[in-house]
This record gives structure tokens, C-alpha cells and sequence, in this order.
């Protein structure tokens, strides 16, 4: 039966897939279950070391960037909408002085 998990992929050599294969074959594990209890036990090493990781949930990240996107005033929001706005600014002008230029030289009597 197929897993509805999340999927990590990893680039890795030939040996260590293959090494991993006879691990998890003497452990009685498929290599998906053998690469889980690996990821566990480093997250819980890792956590022994640097403190708990607490993770936002995914109800409480949308709701922030739905507030940035009601309220682009606040955040980095804010700074990509002025960078947007002064990059649109720039180029605006580039084209104004562009169809200017092109004006004056159609105006220019021939000889």
C-alpha cells in the first residue's frame, strides 16, 4: 500500500544505498521505515544537544501570510512591494526617455 507521507529525497552513492539495503534487510525493515528511524534518532540526538526545534503549525504560518498580504505595510512584504514599486518607477522612466528620444529624431527634418 502506498504511504500518504511526505517524501525526502536524497542524492547519495551507490555504496551507501546499497549498504543501507543490507541494514535494513538484518533489521527486518524496508528501507523507507530504516531511513525514518534514522531521521528520528538524529532529530532526537540534534535536540539532546541544541534544545526542543518547536515548529509554527501550518493553520498559524497561513494565517501570517495572509495578515502580510491584507496588511503589506508591515514586514518584508512591505520592502518587496518598495522595491517592486522602485524598480517599476526606474523602468517607467527608462520608456518615457526612450519614446522621447524616438520622438525628436522623427522630428528632425530630413535634408
Amino acid at each position: 500500500m502506498a504511504s500518504k507521507l511526505p517524501v525526502i529525497k536524497a542524492n547519495t552513492t551507490q555504496e551507501n544505498i546499497d549498504k543501507m539495503k543490507v541494514i535494513a534487510e538484518k533489521n527486518k525493515r524496508s528501507m523507507a521505515k530504516e531511513l525514518e528511524l534514522i531521521v528520528e534518532k538524529h532529530i532526537k540526538e540534534y535536540e539532546k544537544e541544541h534544545g526542543e526545534i518547536t515548529l509554527k503549525s501550518s493553520k498559524k504560518i497561513w494565517n501570517e501570510q495572509m495578515e502580510l498580504i491584507k496588511n503589506p505595510t508591515k514586514g518584508i512584504l512591505k520592502k518587496s512591494l518598495n522595491n517592486g514599486n522602485r524598480f517599476g518607477d526606474a523602468l517607467g522612466r527608462e520608456v518615457v526617455e526612450k519614446i522621447k528620444g524616438k520622438q525628436e529624431t522623427e522630428n528632425q527634418p530630413l535634408d
